[in-house]
């Protein structure tokens, strides 16, 4: 609907959505009305809510906040030992912690603070206050002491300890024992009443003539004495023996009887039977020196390491020799290098046997079989020119391999695969016995891949009636055509052959 100039409605109206007041003149709400909605959305006038506080300020202990307006929220915080809490219109402070007041430490202490109570001593007075107690108690810390007075005692230096006119001052035992040079200069003491002498041994200048009586010996040394004075002097006393077969007895009538020992290695003594029997086998007239008969009639068995001399007698037999010795019949293992002036004649079982190889290939990445018969290498393994049968088992000792072009920048690695001797041979039916890697050669160079050890995986042995080939694969591709020469060096037993 809309009006143009002035237009009194006098219907209630509703309106449905939004309802904006456009060019309002700005003026003063009436006094003590505003303008809101009643419970069923319809503009009415209610009274407003009026006060006399325009402003609020609040003033603490250590700050003030002025010129707070309109709601203002406060919060009282508790302090140490204080909590606050807050239920409807009242607010509540609590102490968390007990505070001490005077009466409980008058109590804890049973005395005042100006009243200690009395002392059983007579250093501190009774019934003064704090004040009172720590000065009785300065003035009697700074009372010197004095011969017959209780007091602060000053140590002596050793120069005063040395001058010893002092008679306020305690002397230290350092200073003692400086006292006039040190210990060794006390020279002179009195009646020493108790104690227990720890020193060097007391010379016998210093002990009286009549300061050692009887009962301050020992008993033994009292009874040896006795037994001396008991015994008769310049009286013939009688020997005698016992013979024995390995010592002698010689008794005494008067006293101790002594037994000699048969002599030793270390102590001389009587000669005993067994001792004279050994004397006794030595024929006469014989000297240090005997002759060859008289060693060959001893029939000598054992002998000890004989160091020097030249053996003649009869060939040693072969069970005699050492175990490192050679040996002309018998199985004997050799180890490290032995050198023979001549040749050698005889025969070998294991012997090395060499197989070369040359062919031209433009060979990448894919692994290809050498040719073991004719001169071209092919890829499949199946193929008739890439295997060989062993006649009898052996072992691939290394492989030698030079090529027309720079293959150090590339990883070369070589394969032996086998078919055992009741396999066909295919594709499917091939092993991978072994398997060695390296850098690949340079064009200067040849490089040799050793099979006895260290492999990338697999063993180096096959047994008799096996077909072996062997592949080359390179890691990168090599450029243009090349020559490849290749030589196989393995060990082959012809025991059983």
């Amino acid at each position: 609907m809309k009006f143009i100039g002035q237009y009194i409605q006098s219907f209630i109206a509703r309106f449905r959505s939004d309802v904006y007041l456009e060019d309002i003149n700005t003026g003063t709400i009436a006094s003590g009305s505003n303008l809101g909605l009643d419970s069923n959305n319809k503009i009415v006038k209610a009274a407003e809510t009026t006060g006399d506080i325009t402003s609020v300020s609040l003033i603490s202990d250590s700050g003030t906040i002025n010129g707070l307006t309109g709601a203002v929220n406060f919060t009282v915080a508790g302090g140490t030992g204080i909590s606050t809490s807050a239920t409807g219109t009242t607010l509540t402070v609590t102490e968390t912690s007990e505070k001490k007041t005077k009466s409980d430490i008058d109590a804890l202490t049973g005395v005042t603070e100006n009243n200690l109570g009395t002392f059983t001593g007579s250093t501190i007075p009774d019934s003064k206050n704090i004040k009172e107690v720590l000065q009785a108690l300065e003035t009697k810390a700074e009372v010197d002491a004095a011969a017959g007075t209780k007091g602060v005692v000053e140590l002596a230096t050793t120069a005063e300890s040395n001058t010893g006119t002092d008679t306020s001052k305690a002397v230290t035992p350092d200073a003692l024992n400086d006292w006039t040079g040190g210990s060794a200069s006390v020279t002179k003491l009195g009646i020493i009443g108790t104690g227990e002498w720890r020193g060097t041994a007391i010379a016998t200048a210093y002990i009286a003539d009549d300061a050692v009586t009887e009962d301050k010996l020992a008993n033994t040394l009292l009874a040896e004495i006795d037994a001396n004075t008991a015994k008769a002097t310049n009286v013939v006393t009688n020997l005698d023996k016992i013979t024995h077969a390995s010592q002698l007895k010689i008794t005494s009538s008067d006293g101790t009887d002594v037994i000699i020992a048969e002599a030793s290695g270390s102590i001389a003594g009587v000669m005993t039977v067994a001792h004279h029997d050994k004397l006794d086998s030595i024929e006469n007239a014989a000297t240090a020196d005997q002759t060859k008969s008289d060693i060959d009639g001893l029939a000598i068995t054992t002998v000890g390491t004989i160091d020097t001399g030249t053996w003649q007698g009869t060939a040693i037999a072969s069970a005699y020799l050492d175990a490192d010795t050679a040996h002309l019949s018998g199985t004997q293992t050799f180890t490290g290098a032995k050198t023979f002036d001549e040749d050698i004649v005889g025969e070998t079982t294991v012997q090395k046997w060499v197989k070369n190889v040359a062919y031209v290939a433009t060979q990448g990445t894919t692994e290809t079989f050498i040719p073991l018969v004719g001169v071209s290498e092919n890829a499949n393994e199946a193929n008739g020119s890439v295997a060989m049968v062993m006649p009898v088992a052996g072992k691939l000792l290394k492989v030698h391999l030079k090529t027309q072009r720079d293959h150090s920048g590339v990883t070369t690695t070589i394969k032996m695969y086998n078919w055992d001797a009741d396999e066909a041979h295919g594709t499917s039916t091939d092993t991978l016995l072994g398997a060695q890697s390296a850098t690949g050669p340079a064009a200067a160079a040849v490089g040799v891949f050793d099979f006895q050890s260290s492999l990338d995986s697999g063993t180096n042995a096959f047994t008799a009636g096996e077909m072996l080939a062997i592949s080359i694969t390179n890691s990168s591709a090599v450029s243009s055509s090349c020559k490849y020469f290749v030589t196989l060096v393995f060990e082959l037993d012809w025991a059983s052959y």
